[in-house]
């Protein structure tokens, strides 16, 4: 099971690695291109901070990016070009990354703190005395 610290963790890393492939250090031109436009909406990690902060909600095209990226993720996951250290970061990203559809299902939450249900900042648990 997925904790939300978890899945906001995911998604930071899933923000680097879309860093990483926008730059073709691991991938083909389509990929790049692919990265590149995903990134475009693709919630920074401060972002998706300060969304928690303010009780905010998921912005329907940081969803459809999340959703996106996850495709593209797989995508590279499974090709025979992706590299080996590549497709291990993969697979600890993939591992929380929330599934197909699901952040579209969140996107525009903000009521009674909803979003804190699905993301929460990954230093929450650490943070409790």
């Amino acid at each position: 099971m997925t904790m939300p610290p978890e899945r906001t963790r995911a998604l930071r890393w899933a923000y680097e690695l879309l860093l990483e492939v926008s730059r073709g250090n691991v991938s083909s031109a389509t990929d790049r291109d692919r990265a590149c436009g995903v990134l475009q909406d693709f919630p920074q990690p401060d972002a998706v901070l300060a969304w928690l902060r303010a009780g905010a909600s998921l912005p329907a095209s940081a969803a459809s990016a999340i959703n996106e990226a996850g495709d593209l993720l797989q995508d590279l996951r499974l090709s025979v070009t992706c590299p080996p250290h590549f497709r291990e970061q993969l697979y600890r990203v993939l591992r929380h990354y929330p599934q197909s559809g699901e952040a579209l299902c969140w996107a525009g939450v903000a009521s009674e703190g909803e979003l804190h249900e699905w993301l929460q900042p990954e230093d929450i648990y650490g943070s409790r005395t």
